[in-house]
């Protein structure tokens, strides 16, 4: 009897179900890394609007501590480009960069007299990724 000489290596029906395999594997996992950029997206859009708002926090704290509120909204409404509208106790402060969306609700005397309540709002112009926008508050004594 004759031994058949086998070459080793793969069969074709071997190589198609080894390919077959890999395709249900990526077609199974695609979506998973689809979802895990969109997220990164809109992380990277909230951390951008939250470092904005927090910008525009700490300039006004640095105004509360060398000016008065009137003065304050004064220079905010010229150095930073904001349109001041004062109703009352109610100042809002609303600035469009192109970018982002920003506005600014101070109440004066809203827990005690002499403090300020602020409210910071920072939203994306061109949210194309859905992300919600980032909210600061806090309370201020200007001088």
């Amino acid at each position: 009897m004759r031994k058949l000489n086998r070459k080793s290596g793969m069969t074709l029906v071997e190589v198609i179900v080894a390919m077959t395999v890999f395709a249900i594997v990526i077609i199974s996992v695609f979506p998973a890394f689809l979802m895990a950029t969109k997220l990164n997206m809109v992380s990277q859009t909230t951390t951008e609007t939250s470092t904005s708002a927090q910008m525009q926090i700490e300039n006004l704290y640095s105004l509360s501590t060398t000016k008065n509120l009137a003065l304050a909204l004064t220079e905010l409404g010229t150095t930073y480009t904001y349109t001041v509208t004062t109703v009352g106790n109610i100042s809002t402060l609303i600035k469009n960069d192109g970018k982002t969306s920003t506005v600014i609700v101070m109440t004066k005397d809203s827990p005690a007299t002499g403090m300020t309540a602020t409210k910071i709002i920072v939203t994306l112009t061109n949210n194309v990724n859905k992300a919600l926008p980032s909210q600061i508050e806090t309370i201020l004594i200007f001088q």
